[in-house]
């Protein structure tokens, strides 16, 4: 089915112009980006990254945009990643008319499992894409082939491919696509033949190989397989043992990046339990501030959990959004304190309250911004509005003898 959805584009201002600009914006979670083509002028634009995101992880290359209250289509011509691909640090889309036929690469799916490969075959994927011509409004998200049939031996082309619509294929019709070829065993010498390296690395002749993680396995898992690889290859035994004079480094793993993401997000989640902890205890029974925050810390780790289930990922963006919930179930945990101080003539010391706590926040924004980002932010944000749910509830305790506690049941003039 074609996959083209809608989102919705900002012009860019001088200011959010050049690189420096370019990275506020990416640190505020906007992407910046242009439009061109189709006889208009080029715009400079911006978007939410994790709107943007989404329609990349799914594979959307064409889509509707809204630019200044106008509705056009088109298709993403160019990405521009980080050096570690993670980072999405541009993009550019190219106008295109509705019902005008152009030329775009779709990705090929392979589904099943190939009998050949349980007989002593070998799975081989030729072609990952296949470029087709074909409306705008027609371009399939992916093209998937069933492979339940393929004995060793077997092969499926272009010519077995069946289009929707009025698409057209631009590859030979005898390309192949998949095969499943029969496994031989190779003498040594065959494979490893003598001859000089071009590049080195310490010194010394080198290949430069990159392996990409598969799509169905975890990158910590791919990099363990490749190391155990490594580990029995330097052995000298086995059937992967490597001649004399050769060895395997590892020059970078991307894995690495990843672990140490997942250390960061689960030390920052356990100093804001026991942040929330230290706060509750100074308003509720210790039993109950436990309690109290060990469902908080249970929903958001069951909320992570689910993630996959949906098809998201743990983000920056969505780390954000944790740090500003906490804030909001403390501020949500005092129940409608301002509006009992404002109901008994105490308006005055509520909106004291807010001002102190507003300047409060401003001045961590000043201080937490330059070092941690938007992190720093959503930090800054959170802690502030914890501290007014104190200050709030502490007030309403003073003033009134009322605790504002949704979790302790009210007492006021020491009656309950």
């Amino acid at each position: 089915m074609p996959a083209t959805l809608q989102i919705e584009l900002t012009g860019r201002t001088e200011e959010e112009s050049g690189s420096l600009a370019c990275q506020r914006l990416r640190d505020a979670g906007q992407t910046p980006g242009v439009v061109y083509g189709n006889q208009d002028e080029t715009v400079s634009v911006k978007v939410d990254t994790g709107q943007l995101r989404l329609l990349v992880d799914r594979g959307v290359r064409v889509l509707d945009i809204e630019l200044d209250g106008t509705k056009q289509k088109a298709m993403f011509r160019e990405l521009q990643w980080d050096t570690f691909g993670i980072v999405l640090n541009h993009f550019d889309l190219l106008r295109i008319d509705a019902h005008q036929r152009i030329d775009i690469d779709v990705p090929i799916e392979l589904r099943g499992t190939a009998p050949g490969t349980n007989s002593g075959g070998l799975l081989e994927q030729p072609l990952h894409a296949i470029r087709i011509n074909c409306l705008a409004v027609e371009v399939p998200e992916k093209l998937t082939l069933r492979i339940h049939h393929l004995e060793i031996g077997d092969s499926i082309t272009i010519a077995e491919v069946e289009l929707e619509g009025d698409a057209t294929m631009l590859l030979e019709p005898d390309a192949v696509i998949a095969r499943v070829v029969e496994i031989r065993e190779e003498e040594e010498e065959e494979i490893l033949v003598d001859g000089e390296l071009d590049a080195t690395f310490d010194g010394e002749p080198t290949a430069f190989i990159m392996l990409n993680q598969p799509e169905k396995m975890d990158i910590a898992t791919y990099s363990d397989n490749i190391k155990d690889y490594m580990e029995k290859a330097h052995s000298g035994r086995g059937p992967n043992a490597l001649p004399a004079g050769l060895r395997l480094d590892l020059l970078f793993d991307q894995s690495e990046v990843y672990r140490g993401r997942m250390d960061t997000i689960s030390s920052a989640a356990l100093q804001g339990m026991a942040l929330v902890l230290i706060i509750l205890i100074l308003f509720l029974r210790p039993i109950v501030a436990f309690w109290v925050t060990i469902g908080i810390g249970t929903a958001f780790a069951g909320g992570i959990m689910l993630l996959p289930l949906f098809g998201v990922t743990l983000n920056f963006l969505s780390l954000f959004a944790v740090l500003l919930v906490i804030g909001v179930v403390a501020r949500a945990a005092v129940g409608p304190a301002e509006s009992l101080l404002t109901m008994t003539g105490n308006q005055t010391i509520c909106a004291l309250v807010f001002a102190v706590t507003l300047a409060l926040n401003i001045a961590l924004n000043f201080a937490l911004i330059p070092a941690y980002g938007l992190w720093g932010a959503a930090i800054a944000t959170s802690l502030a509005m914890v501290l007014e749910a104190c200050a709030l509830a502490l007030v309403v305790w003073k003033k009134l003898g009322i605790v504002m506690m949704i979790f302790v049941p009210v007492h006021q003039n020491g009656k309950s």
